[in-house]
Order: structure tokens, then sequence, then C-alpha cells
């Protein structure tokens, strides 16, 4: 992946092989790590299908609109 930070940033990242050593040095750390990601990713994924809902809806009013007649 690429970014491109507005200003001066600080970052971590932490690969699978990473992941697994504190998996096992230090198993609650991995643990709160895991729920972080699983919170992050169901906020996305909600985000995801609020916005699919919202162009399936447009799409369908549109189409009624074209099928009413003159």
């Amino acid at each position: 992946a690429t970014c491109i930070a507005a200003e001066d940033t600080t970052f971590a990242m932490l690969d699978r092989k990473g992941f697994l050593q504190i998996m096992e040095q230090r198993p609650a750390l991995a643990s709160k790590i895991l729920l972080h990601l699983v919170v992050l990713l169901n906020q996305r994924l909600r985000q995801a299908s609020a916005k699919l809902l919202e162009v399936m809806e447009s799409g369908e009013r549109s189409a009624r609109r074209l099928q009413q007649p003159a």
C-alpha cells in the first residue's frame, strides 16, 4: 500500500511474523490487537453496507421514475 501524509507522521507496521511473535510472547496483548481489528473491520463493513444500500435504493427510485407514464 502507498500513502502520502499531509504532515509529519509516525506510524507502525505489524506484519504476520511480528504478530505471531506477539501471540507467543504476550497473548493478552495479541487478544487486544485482534479485538481492535475486529471492531475496526466491523465499522468499515457497516459503512460499506450503508453505502451499498444507498446506491441500491437510489437505483430503484430511478428505475421507478423511468417506468412511470408521462
